[in-house]
């Protein structure tokens, strides 16, 4: 027996198919590029996000301070720092407080970097 194509064919209520969404090409792409653009800027926010910082703390003025601080400063007073088991960043650590007498650096952080970068250029590690 030959279908009739004039009705539609009989599916028991069990069996009835399921109707799929298609999802168009360009909705696939746009997400696809969107991930690719989210990955490349966490990327590139993890890299440039470091030297950024560094860029800018070298031109902040509290840097500058503890770097000129520390540059000029006596030889023979690190030698005692040093038998004393202080590195670099500790040594400025404790000479923070006691650098700047007239008023307080307006970034300690950036002061202590500059202190510690002054030393690492003199030799002391």
């Amino acid at each position: 027996m030959n279908p009739n194509p004039y009705y539609p064919p009989y599916y028991p209520p069990q069996q009835q198919p399921v109707q799929k969404v298609a999802i168009p090409v360009w909705v696939i792409v746009l997400v696809c590029a969107g991930a690719v653009g989210l990955l490349g800027m966490i990327g590139l926010a993890l890299v440039a996000q470091p030297l950024m910082h560094r860029v800018g703390i070298v031109h902040s003025q509290s840097y500058n301070q503890g770097y000129d601080m520390m540059r000029n400063a006596d030889e023979s007073h690190w030698a005692d720092v040093k038998a004393a088991g202080y590195d670099a960043h500790s040594a400025c650590g404790v000479m923070e407080p006691f650098a700047t007498f007239a008023h307080r650096p307006a970034d300690p952080g950036d002061w202590i970097q500059g202190c510690t970068d002054a030393l690492h250029d003199r030799g002391m590690r």
